[in-house]
């Protein structure tokens, strides 16, 4: 927390405290919304703007996509008249896109709901078993994980798949516009199908190398997970300038809703269950 000093009081003690002030986005498959508010939960300002799609539905372009995620913050810094101390994303967790090695998104953003990695997916299915699957990761095989999504690519768009130095998620990519670098959280690695989380809630869990040679990726090509809550960088001073934020606030990666919304509906250990009838 920071605070403001009364002028007049010299180096004297704080006479006003400054309220921190939090910000969310989430990159959504219809609308990018956006947030702020005091840690309390009192809402000062709501944005949201429509997630652009390519024509066909089932892309986006990134550049696009990030911008429309920060065009909603900076429409709620307006109503504030405050930019936030802490910056919290979370989004469609299986859409992503590969990025080369000077993080250049390699190809339309690719939405999780396009059923092209279907096959990929019964591939999976047959290979390493669907139980085996859902036990390992905590998912079960479909066209929408990416480990499947990365098969297809093999398969369709080997040149992309060849020049991917890391993956990057939708959340993942905006944390990267904000502050130039790449991370994620335990539950959206969670998602891909090819993170097994630890077992008795020791650590976080770690990017299983034989799932990933599924699709001839190694773990070193995947996003760094973070602990929870903890930053995966800070708003850089240039994008500060441009947007009207405040440099050095801390940008999250906050997490996914299911399994979010699943934590707080208490269903945290083995035989309970949430069932998320929409987000």
């Amino acid at each position: 927390m920071t605070s403001d000093l009364n002028p007049r009081a010299g180096n004297g003690p704080r006479t006003r405290a400054r309220t921190p002030l939090l910000a969310g986005i989430d990159i959504g498959s219809t609308h990018c919304k956006a947030l702020l508010c005091t840690p309390d939960g009192t809402v000062l300002a709501r944005a949201q703007r429509v997630t652009p799609r390519d024509p066909g539905g089932l892309t986006h372009d990134a550049e696009e996509l990030t911008d429309t995620a920060l065009r909603a913050l900076t429409d709620c810094v307006r109503q504030a008249g405050r930019a936030p101390d802490t910056v919290g994303l979370t989004g469609m967790a299986e859409t992503g896109v590969p990025l080369d090695r000077h993080g250049v998104p390699i190809g339309p953003v690719l939405a999780w709901h396009d059923p092209a990695p279907a096959a990929h997916a019964e591939t999976l299915r047959r290979r390493c078993g669907g139980a085996e699957l859902h036990a390992r990761t905590g998912v079960l095989p479909s066209a929408k994980v990416p480990l499947a999504r990365w098969c297809w690519l093999r398969e369709h768009h080997p040149e992309r798949l060849s020049r991917m130095r890391q993956w990057a998620g939708a959340a993942d990519l905006v944390a990267r516009a904000l502050t130039g670098r790449v991370g994620t959280d335990a539950t959206f690695a969670q998602r891909t199908m090819a993170w097994e989380p630890a077992s008795q809630g020791c650590g976080q869990g770690v990017w299983n190398a034989e799932l990933l040679a599924e699709a001839g990726l190694t773990p070193a090509q995947m996003p760094h997970v973070h602990p929870p809550g903890r930053p995966v960088g800070a708003v850089s001073r240039s994008v500060a300038r441009r947007l009207g934020l405040r440099a050095g606030a801390h940008v999250v990666v906050a997490g996914h809703d299911h399994l979010v919304g699943a934590w707080i509906a208490g269903a945290r250990h083995a035989g309970l269950a949430a069932d998320s009838m929409g987000t």
